[in-house]
């Protein structure tokens, strides 16, 4: 969802229902204006701002589907350390260690993070769906899904 689409949908909505209280003389039962009633239903969605960064960091359980290798799935790791984001990633199942990131980039309700492996620079793409769930993509080809790993 974004916000500022929301935004001019709402505004435009309060353009036209104001112009037609005003032009009407609406008043509401309980004497309030209609205006600030349409504004307080929509105040869920006005209040909506980017999560804390804070969200991303602990464990994540990640599923990549459909890469050449079939489908993947690795333990990625976040931390702040030193006003500074850090990662790991492992793929499960195998013997491979965990592997650092190079960069965590947390912006809004996106991450990426970015790490060389196999012999390739890799990164994966992760958006915020609801408290315990990620979803985005692997180097823009891969489709990814994740969910927060509690202990």
């Amino acid at each position: 969802m974004k916000v500022p689409k929301i935004n001019f949908l709402i505004v435009s909505i309060l353009s036209i229902v104001n112009l037609y209280a005003n032009e009407n003389n609406v008043i509401c039962k309980d004497d309030s204006n209609l205006v600030d009633n349409v504004i307080d239903s929509f105040n869920p969605i006005l209040k909506l701002s980017p999560i804390e960064a804070g969200f991303f960091i602990g464990e994540w359980k990640v599923l990549v589907k459909g890469t050449p290798n079939g489908d993947v799935v690795m333990n990625v790791v976040i931390e702040k350390k030193d006003d500074k984001y850090i990662g790991t990633v492992q793929s499960i199942g195998t013997d491979v260690k965990p592997v650092k990131a190079d960069k965590v980039e947390i912006k809004e309700n996106k991450m990426k993070i970015y790490w060389f492996g196999g012999g390739y620079n890799i990164f994966l793409h992760l958006e915020k769906i609801d408290d315990n769930k990620i979803e985005g993509s692997l180097m823009d080809m891969f489709d990814a899904t994740g969910e927060r790993i509690v202990n």
